[in-house]
């Protein structure tokens, strides 16, 4: 139990694994938040619930969005301080994925007011402010998707970040007793000693 809580602590005190813990929350905050946006635009903004726990899933995944983008900028720092060795291929990617992490939050942010703003009373505001609040549900999720996208193809693709396994994947054969027993080569027919019964 100690162990488990000792790594923990390890995760928490290294900004490239805290991260790669955080950013899964606001993949999940657009997805999830977007389906409530849905359900609250069918319902035509009357349930508070719905509309209320929608702002909530979208606040949250803001914030922890703001965190992620500014951890991530401590992980690329880390990078560097660990001496990575980055193609040209792999920096524009890091670029990219940074470019696009530290808007997440701004777009998670706007959808949360917009759907707060469907508590309006007045029936045409209401309706504005839910088929917008759709409409950028959808546009975050796909500004997600697409930082999501080069972040994975960055450790999955690129291996950037990932320690080197110390393991030898490929252990060498282990020879069976068959094996290492010494063969004796076959003598070819033509050496053979001619039969004497031929004289």
């Amino acid at each position: 139990m100690f162990e488990t809580f000792r790594n923990m602590f390890a995760v928490l005190s290294d900004p490239q694994e805290l991260h790669a813990v955080l950013v899964h929350l606001p993949v999940a905050g657009s997805i999830f938040g977007l389906v409530l946006a849905i359900i609250l635009a069918v319902t035509r903004g009357r349930s508070h619930g719905v509309r209320w726990s929608c702002a909530a899933v979208y606040l949250i995944a803001a914030i922890v969005a703001f965190m992620a983008a500014d951890i991530g900028g401590d992980a690329k720092v880390r990078l560097s301080e660990m001496g990575a060795t980055l193609t040209p291929q792999m920096v524009e990617h890091i670029e990219t994925h940074e470019g696009l992490g530290q808007r997440v939050w701004i777009w998670l942010a706007t959808t949360t007011i917009l759907v707060a703003l469907t508590a309006v009373t007045q029936k045409r505001v209401r309706t504005i402010a839910m088929v917008v609040a759709v409409l950028a549900g959808v546009f975050t999720l796909g500004w997600v998707t697409m930082t999501a996208y080069y972040g994975g193809s960055l450790v999955y693709g690129y291996g950037v970040g990932v320690p080197t396994s110390s393991a030898n994947l490929n252990p060498p054969a282990v020879e069976t007793p068959m094996e290492q027993a010494v063969s004796v080569p076959a003598v070819p027919a033509d050496q053979h000693e001619p039969d004497g019964g031929g004289q």
